[in-house]
């Protein structure tokens, strides 16, 4: 009888610390699942919303990703172009050749690159960016490029207002003498 109860009191205790034991995990699990979900949204929130455009293409150059970003500077929804548009079209064809070369040297060589470009927006103007892309591989080999684009207008329009400044005479307007060596 000794014994009998002595395994009812075993066992009770057993089950009440392995029921704690298992709320205590569940109670874990559930905070890490839920700082999990709060840090891809906050993830997800600096990458769509990031001051550079963000785009990822598979080796055909085919639109896989693309953040709100550079969708806005376009002019696009992300449906129109995901998985149906090649990058290349977006750029324009004078800078299109320089667009391919950097894009092939990533697919051959497997490491990063950049180039810079024009793109032509959905409204007919064009953006001036900097891509830097990088390769995402696994075992298999090339899986996509990542890339981030940079919108080059203030800086090119800053360019251009110091090269203004430095070939003409502040005074009279006219151009100096770097302008004539020019």
């Amino acid at each position: 009888m000794v014994l009998v109860y002595v395994l009812a009191i075993a066992f009770v205790s057993g089950w009440v610390l392995t029921n704690h034991h298992q709320r205590t995990l569940r109670a874990c699990a559930q905070k890490l699942l839920l700082e999990t979900i709060d840090y891809a949204r906050e993830l997800f929130d600096l990458v769509e919303h990031a001051p550079c455009g963000y785009h990822s293409l598979n080796e055909h150059g085919v639109i896989l990703k693309i953040n709100r970003t550079e969708l806005q500077w376009l002019g696009y929804s992300a449906d129109e172009l995901i998985g149906k548009q090649l990058y290349r079209e977006l750029v324009t064809s004078e800078t299109r050749g320089a667009f391919d070369e950097a894009f092939r040297r990533i697919l051959e060589e497997g490491h990063g690159g950049s180039v810079e470009c024009e793109l032509m927006c959905r409204d007919r103007s064009t953006l001036r960016v900097a891509i830097k892309a990088n390769t995402q591989t696994n075992s298999d080999g090339f899986q996509y490029s990542r890339a981030m684009v940079f919108d080059l207008t203030e800086q090119k329009k800053l360019e251009d207002l110091l090269t203004r400044q430095a070939m003409t005479d502040m005074l009279t307007g006219l151009g100096n003498r770097r302008c004539l060596e020019k």
